[in-house]
């Protein structure tokens, strides 16, 4: 009799459980539907929503998804549900990473301004997310690139690019590593760099032969020979100059006021880390 209450208790207490989990993700879900709607909408112009201060709201939001990524109930999105949500990315491996992107105009030139969240699976199947958005804002490519896999985790490329104003556009490679519970967004890819952001040029990469390229041009498609190129985590300030003189090792160009002008450089991942290969004698880092 005994054992018959207990296992009748351990049910009823499943079920309270399930049945508090199903209503906080349907509050979520209910907030994140609506205000990713509403961004998509936001007008800087309307004087009706100038009150609004979407840059915090797009925060929050981008901190909520991440929240509402971690539920069971949100292992297959109904992007339905979620209108100005989009899938920007997914991988098919055992980690299943997907990248979700938000965002909304913010009535400049810089126009759109993106903010992606991520969200993965470890080996017993349990939801992990994690907020991009407070490191960079980003229009991620729709291709996520695995490097490398084995005991001390996953290693995956991530590419995109995201309007600055008018005549300027951002670049980015960014390397990451999950673990069965943890991301490591300081993995030093580059020169022990995590990523590398780049200023009116095109990166591309060719995941057969493992070769990332950057290429000069201009922001809709022109010759563009002077760009800017910083890089660290998530920023690179002008006054650091020890993470300036990296970049500049690593590239091998002479940084001067953020411009200077350059042919396409060639970036090899080794297996480990990516090497410049654009000269022969390269040294590896």
């Amino acid at each position: 009799m005994k054992i018959s209450f207990s296992i009748l208790f351990a049910v009823f207490l499943f079920h309270l459980c399930s049945a508090q989990s199903d209503s906080l993700y349907a509050q979520l879900k209910e907030k994140v539907s609506r205000n990713t709607w509403w961004l998509s909408y936001y007008n800087e112009w309307d004087s009706t929503m100038q009150k609004y201060d979407a840059w915090g709201i797009a925060d929050e939001m981008a901190r909520k998804l991440a929240l509402l990524l971690t539920y069971d109930q949100s292992r297959d999105l109904d992007l339905e549900d979620f209108p100005g949500l989009t899938l920007a990315a997914s991988t098919n491996d055992s980690m299943h990473l997907k990248i979700y992107n938000f965002g909304y105009d913010c009535g400049g030139t810089r126009g759109w301004i993106d903010h992606p969240v991520l969200q993965w699976q470890n080996s017993k199947g349990k939801l992990f997310a994690f907020d991009l958005a407070k490191y960079i804002n980003l229009k991620c490519d729709p291709f996520i690139y695995k490097l490398r896999g084995d005991s001390t985790g996953t290693i995956y490329l991530i590419t995109g690019n995201e309007r600055q104003d008018g005549s300027h556009g951002t670049s980015a490679a960014m390397v990451i590593r999950l673990t069965d519970d943890f991301i490591f967004t300081n993995y030093p890819a580059f020169a022990g760099m995590s990523n590398l952001l780049f200023t009116n040029n095109l990166l591309s990469y060719n995941p057969n032969s493992g070769m990332l390229t950057i290429t000069p041009v201009g922001l809709f498609g022109g010759p563009f020979s002077d760009g800017d190129i910083f890089s660290g985590h998530p920023d690179l300030s002008s006054a650091d100059s020890a993470k300036i003189d990296r970049v500049n090792s690593f590239l091998n160009k002479e940084y001067s006021d953020h411009e200077f002008s350059f042919q396409s450089i060639y970036l090899h991942f080794n297996g480990n880390v990516f090497v410049n290969v654009s000269q022969p004698s390269r040294k590896d880092y």
